[in-house]
């Protein structure tokens, strides 16, 4: 089950969570160069109607989830070889692990599977990035399902 960490207002002896808490884990391995990463539970429902204006309930809906995440290239590159042929076709679990001080919460992303990438260069001293879309089968946040 999740954990409740008790927070301080103000905090004026600790620190929140930033990217620079941020560690993913690729199964086992820990995974580099993610500049961005974002991840989503959806539930779309529906209400049920008869008869009159108003609604008589609803449907539990269909869960869905997705996520996107921006990396460099050359970690791009590392991910694709790591994968292999058909990388597209390939689903794995990760964990996106956050710590600060004595917290530490943990999400998994599971059945993570990419659908798409883009790769683009512009002129300029900036360094190229690929961003990525991704379908996942379930997940959970600190150690809830969003959805059960």
């Amino acid at each position: 089950m999740p954990t409740v960490q008790q927070i301080q207002y103000p905090n004026t002896t600790g620190y929140r969570f930033s990217h620079g808490s941020l560690r993913i884990m690729r199964g086992s391995d820990e995974a580099f160069g993610y500049k961005q990463i974002e991840y989503k539970p959806a539930v779309e429902e529906e209400q049920v109607r008869l008869h009159g204006r108003f609604p008589l309930g609803r449907t539990k809906g269909n869960v869905s989830f997705e996520g996107s995440a921006t990396m460099g290239i050359e970690e791009f590159y590392n991910l694709v070889a790591a994968l292999g042929d058909g990388y597209l076709d390939k689903i794995e679990n990760y964990a996106v692990i956050r710590t600060e001080g004595e917290v530490t919460v943990t999400d998994e992303l599971i059945g993570v599977r990419i659908l798409d990438h883009t790769m683009a260069s512009e002129n300029g001293a900036a360094q190229q990035n690929v961003a990525i879309t991704f379908s996942i089968i379930d997940m959970k946040i600190n150690g809830a399902r969003p959805a059960v």
